[in-house]
């Protein structure tokens, strides 16, 4: 289990014996760095509304880097609902895409995306209440699943009646998952912006670029940290970096990949 600050979710917290060293030895971003393309890297990491659903493609290449590669882990069906007697922690993941579920399991190309609080992979995470608007977390999920028919405006409707569903990933976290908060995680991005800036090793125009980038996306420097997901406690997100140590139902996976 996941535990940020004793709630719900139980994982090691890692920020506070972070000493930054991945952020100096990072080869991929090196390269990032001294691309002549560094501009165009640097949009292309920027969150929003109008970003949503595109890839960002400097943490890709980090996670590559790192070894966040593996694929989820994969149980048969009672093994995962032992697993989530257990107190796992459940996420859920609405895609508009009907091969959401395959995708995730077995695709080695993971698609990293973008969000309103920092890059990755978005879940929605069950701590067994109801967010302030009264929706469960797998109703949270649900609404990132609808699509619109041809011919409708995108824009969601307050009901959401006249909305095909797309695919509910579901999941669990394994316990031995490393998380950060995400208000922890802005503290360590301040703390390497500092480290950054009394390096004398690296060149000044190379500091401001680095600084520039982290000061756009923190989930880079938690990605060469090691943690493998960020926790947003207040709306309940979860930010995965690293597939590998989400669990998942191999029989749900099996009955897509035979539709």
């Amino acid at each position: 289990m996941i535990n940020v600050k004793g709630g719900f979710l139980k994982a090691e917290q890692v920020y506070n014996r972070s000493k930054c060293n991945g952020i100096f030895t990072s080869q991929a971003l090196a390269e990032i760095l001294s691309s002549p393309n560094f501009t165009e890297l640097l949009e292309a990491t920027k969150r929003g509304v109008d970003n949503l659903g595109q890839p960002d493609p400097v943490l890709t290449k980090v996670l590559q880097e790192i070894g966040f590669t593996a694929l989820p882990i994969m149980v048969d069906s009672n093994h995962y609902q032992l697993l989530v007697k257990s107190g796992l922690t459940p996420v859920y993941r609405g895609v508009k895409r009907d091969n959401a579920i395959v995708d995730f399991a077995t695709n080695p190309e993971l698609f990293v995306g973008k969000g309103l609080l920092c890059n990755g992979v978005h879940f929605v995470y069950d701590d067994g209440t109801k967010s302030s608007y009264g929706n469960t977390p797998l109703e949270m999920a649900a609404r990132y699943a609808r699509k619109p028919p041809k011919g409708l405006h995108k824009k969601i409707d307050a009901d959401m009646q006249h909305y095909n569903e797309g695919q509910i990933v579901r999941a669990l976290i394994s316990e031995n998952a490393k998380a950060i908060e995400i208000k922890e995680l802005l503290k360590l991005a301040k703390m390497v912006t500092e480290s950054i800036k009394s390096n004398n090793t690296i060149s000044e125009s190379t500091k401001q670029k680095m600084i520039k980038l982290f000061s756009k996306e923190a989930s880079v420097i938690a990605a060469l940290e090691g943690i493998d997901v960020i926790v947003a406690e207040r709306t309940r997100f979860l930010i995965g970096l690293n597939r590998g140590v989400f669990i998942m139902d191999k029989g749900m996976v099996d009955a897509e990949l035979n539709k």
